[in-house]
């Protein structure tokens, strides 16, 4: 995700954009406590940079196909092995997804029951939709140009301090992912409307929490945690506190001289 304008005064010959796109699947529960390891879609099955090692083997939940993109096996094999690993843990859930036609649901399922949006709906209650992804791509952006910042400070050539290989890219969304709080994704939930009138802030479980509290106290985007009262009130909004941290990004980036504000 590099800039996309130039600083040249007069035309130049053209720089060709890398092809390499990904595909993430994002899945979080009601209260962000629990997030499973993004599913990424690439389309080489062991890309130039992996060496000799698959995507599993680097410690991604890495899947391929000529198109990159999502297909009913790739979705009925990772929802069943997620079904496998509920059935062992003992729990059950609802899965609340789009109406895509890959998602073919499986009949094996027994810990899973899956329900999908209604057509035209999933921009409008998809709490993900909501802003989860896109607090999850400003992090993304964050740390890409940060990245690019040490390389223009390493004397890489300013042409190429936004080159990211593949690898490199999905640990920077890895960060980007495990940087998506708590609060933000129970305030998308909240967001979406979809959940009971009688679940709010105050019927939030504090009980046994799946993460350390340190997270559940999210300083950069100003928000409180009342442990007594089981109340979280947020002073700023993550999702906007997530695209402020582009902001200034970007302006340490401009200091370099490598992108001007027109950019």
């Amino acid at each position: 995700m590099p800039p996309d304008r130039g600083l040249c005064d007069k035309q130049q010959a053209g720089v060709k954009g890398k092809k390499i796109r990904l595909i993430y699947l994002l899945v979080a529960n009601t209260d962000g406590s629990h997030k499973l390891p993004p599913l990424i879609i690439g389309k080489a099955y062991k890309p130039w940079v992996f060496g000799n090692w698959t995507g599993w083997q680097h410690g991604f939940n890495y899947y391929n196909n000529a198109k990159a993109w999502m297909t009913a096996t790739i979705y009925q094999e990772w929802l069943q092995d997620w079904d496998a690993e509920l059935r062992k843990e003992g729990q059950n859930i609802l899965l609340l997804q789009d109406n895509f036609s890959g998602h073919v649901i499986p009949d094996t399922l027994t810990n899973i029951h899956v329900e999908n949006f209604e057509s035209n709906l999933t921009a409008h209650i998809q709490p993900n939709n909501q802003g989860i992804i896109c607090c999850f791509k400003a992090h993304y952006r964050s740390k890409s140009i940060h990245c690019a910042i040490d390389r223009y400070e390493g004397s890489v050539t300013p042409s190429q301090i936004y080159d990211i290989d593949q690898l490199k890219a999905m640990s920077l969304a890895d960060e980007a992912w495990n940087e998506v709080d708590t609060t933000t994704i129970w305030n998308c939930w909240r967001k979406a409307g979809i959940l009971p009138s009688n679940m709010d802030a105050n019927s939030r479980s504090l009980t046994n929490p799946a993460v350390a509290i340190s997270s559940l106290v999210h300083h950069d985007a100003a928000t409180t945690l009342d442990l007594t009262a089981g109340q979280t009130s947020s002073l700023d909004d993550p999702v906007l506190q997530a695209e402020k941290n582009v902001e200034h990004a970007l302006d340490d980036l401009k200091s370099t001289g490598a992108l001007q504000r027109s950019n």
